[in-house]
């Protein structure tokens, strides 16, 4: 009997292997026990080793010396037996003075042949990065450092001092994730000698010449004499974003994964990223868990009790960049944020320094950086609350009011402190870190609304994509003006151009929509008596025209060097701002306006008449259905690979 039981397993087991499908797929192969060749040093530990040549994992990271113990049965090379004694962060010596490149899988870079060089221009994609992208996933072995071919990646020192400066003056005040103090004096010994370097060293290096290369070309892209160089910026962000990759394969990212990893990987996926250029939410949230993986999300001094202030200050820092970074990906695919309130109590960093034995200076750019922070608390904290099933309660709505005065009021805070440290901050900077800081609680105010306010006569589709807003309180609407008002002042070129990379994030199309149909209600309630000439004037001298016609205007180079969608989309405002204005005000803002015709438009006389009021009430009531149908609509955008709203 009891072999008739086994017999029928057996036969079970034999049969669901052939009838299931997808379990021939799935099948793990049975591996054969052999004896252990773990390293010396993973012995004595007693943890597993990875039993990679020559050096193991443990090894690598920790410095030491990797001994395999001699065996007949198959395993490590005999080469490996003798100590390293040679430091990581030097390049390996090669036979006849050739370089690893060819150690590196052809999976890697497509188009490398067998013996060639690695180079950065065998790279295959565009100009951003990705953690799942063939460059850093797709390595079947160890990529070896080589720092003969890391140096050859870098420019001239003068080509570099001029990136690194503007990296220092462009990126660095607005994402504070290196710390540059401590960077600067190993690139100035790094001319001189550049055996001492170490692979970190080149991780970083290499980032922010990326990342200056983004900015050089976003500050480009406004002049005249862009067309003839633009060719030749895009491919140098295309060498360095790949001589990074190559930097963070080599040190075993993302098998492997450490602070300048993390820092790097943040920089590679948050300078370009924009609404209208590309989004990569799986990458995204690879970072949050290496992040996670790294504890990153507890305090480095209350939990970690690290007692070096610098690096408490560059884990805080990381963390929060990151969780930014999650928050802006949710607000871009219409997504939940991965991260969780509550599973996490590392605090904002310090914003003062010490720059003696006790004085203290306040650090502009980390008080900039905290407000974005805090800022990205409540936005996870409105779509947490968009995307639940369950309808905000009046205590939720509640809460997320205080949350909302309680920014604005650290975001005056925060001003405050940096317009008394004036003589201490660049004055474009200041400019710009106070128009910023002042427009956060404005933004929430409209997500608020983008989000959780619903049309009660149609069925809920999705939690964000049905918001209407032909009727808002003037409490929105100023918010709305105030956005605009502040985009205007950090979004004026030429003054600002250095930071048109982190401009073009936020695009206030939404706001801009939403205006136009305010005012198109505000015409509309007019009643018969009020519809004279004076009161349409009194209309046209108002904060909110005023500001609309400003914001078309003055912010039409968003929509150059951008995705075909969201060019579509700033054309369909210049349209709807045009119509508005020649039925409103019987006049297009300009003859420069996209749908200028020679139509006739109303006369003064015109308004008084009950025929052409109508009209003009019809033809309104075209546009403002056109803005229905447009405004928080959920339109995927294939270039850039998300939703755009």
């Amino acid at each position: 009997m009891e072999n008739l039981q086994i017999s029928g397993k057996k036969f079970i087991s034999a049969m669901s292997a052939k009838t299931i499908p997808g379990v021939q797929q799935f099948r793990v192969p049975e591996l054969h026990k052999s004896k252990a060749r773990a390293c010396v040093a993973c012995r004595e530990r007693k943890r597993r080793c990875t039993l990679e040549l020559p050096v193991c994992s443990y090894c690598h990271m920790r410095k030491k010396p990797c001994v395999y113990p001699s065996q007949t049965s198959p395993g490590p090379d005999k080469s490996a037996e003798t100590p390293s004694e040679k430091p990581l962060e030097k390049p390996p010596e090669t036979q006849a003075g050739t370089t690893t490149a060819n150690k590196v899988p052809r999976a890697l870079w497509p188009g490398s042949g067998a013996g060639s060089e690695l180079k950065p221009e065998m790279r295959a994609g565009p100009v951003y990065t990705s953690i799942l992208s063939p460059s850093l996933c797709l390595a079947t072995g160890n990529v070896a450092p080589d720092f003969r071919l890391l140096r050859s990646y870098l420019p001239e020192k003068r080509d570099a001092d001029t990136l690194i400066d503007r990296y220092q003056s462009s990126i660095h005040p607005v994402a504070p994730i290196f710390d540059l103090r401590s960077f600067h004096p190993h690139y100035e010994l790094f001319w001189d000698n550049d055996k001492d370097a170490s692979l970190e060293f080149y991780i970083v290096l290499l980032a922010i010449l990326y990342a200056a290369s983004v900015a050089e070309f976003e500050e480009t892209s406004i002049d005249d004499q862009f067309g003839p160089h633009s060719d030749a910026l895009v491919a140098q962000m295309k060498h360095y974003v790949a001589a990074t990759e190559i930097a963070l394969a080599m040190h075993g990212f993302p098998t492997r994964v450490a602070l300048v990893d993390l820092q790097a990987s943040f920089v590679l996926h948050y300078v370009l990223r924009s609404d209208c250029r590309t989004d990569d939410c799986g990458s995204v949230g690879y970072l949050v868990r290496l992040a996670q993986l790294l504890e990153l999300q507890r305090d480095p001094w209350s939990y970690h009790r690290l007692q070096d202030a610098s690096d408490v200050q560059q884990r805080r820092i990381l963390w929060w960049q990151i969780y930014y970074l999650d928050c802006t990906t949710a607000l871009s695919t219409r997504m939940p944020p991965i991260i969780v309130e509550g599973e996490h109590d590392t605090v904002f960093p310090a914003e003062y320094a010490k720059s003696g034995v006790r004085d203290f200076v306040l650090d502009a750019h980390v008080t900039f950086a905290n407000r974005r922070f805090g800022w990205a608390v409540v936005c996870s904290r409105i779509l947490r609350l968009a995307f639940r099933l369950q309808t905000p309660s009046d205590k939720d709505w509640f809460a997320l009011r205080r949350d909302i005065d309680n920014l604005a009021l650290q975001c005056s805070a925060a001003t405050q402190r940096l317009l008394d440290n004036a003589r201490t901050i660049h004055p474009d900077w200041l400019a710009f870190s106070t128009a910023v800081v002042a427009s956060l609680a404005d933004r929430c105010h409209v997500l608020v609304h983008l989000s959780l306010q619903r049309h009660p006569h149609r069925p809920e589709t999705s939690s964000v994509s049905d918001a209407q807003l032909r009727t808002v309180g003037p409490g929105f609407e100023e918010s709305q003006i105030h956005l605009l008002q502040q985009y205007l002042s950090y979004g004026s070129m030429p003054k600002n151009k250095r930071y048109l990379w982190e401009i073009r994030k936020f695009q206030p199309i939404q706001t801009i929509l939403a205006l136009l149909r305010s005012l198109i209600a505000d015409v509309a309630s007019l009643d018969r008596a009020a519809h004279s000439v004076e009161a349409i004037q009194a209309l046209g001298a108002s904060a909110k025209v005023r500001v609309l016609a400003d914001a078309v205007q003055n912010l039409g180079y968003l929509a150059d060097h951008t995705t075909p969608l969201c060019k579509q989309r700033w054309a369909l405002v210049k349209e709807l701002k045009h119509a508005t204005w020649q039925q409103v005000f019987g006049r297009p803002q300009s003859t420069h306006d996209p749908g200028h015709s020679a139509a006739s438009t109303q006369s003064d006389e015109s308004l008084l008449s009950d025929e052409a009021w109508t009209q003009i009430l019809t033809e309104l009531g075209r546009v403002d259905q056109k803005i229905a149908d447009n405004i928080s609509v959920k339109v995927w955008d294939d270039d850039a690979g998300h939703y755009t709203l």
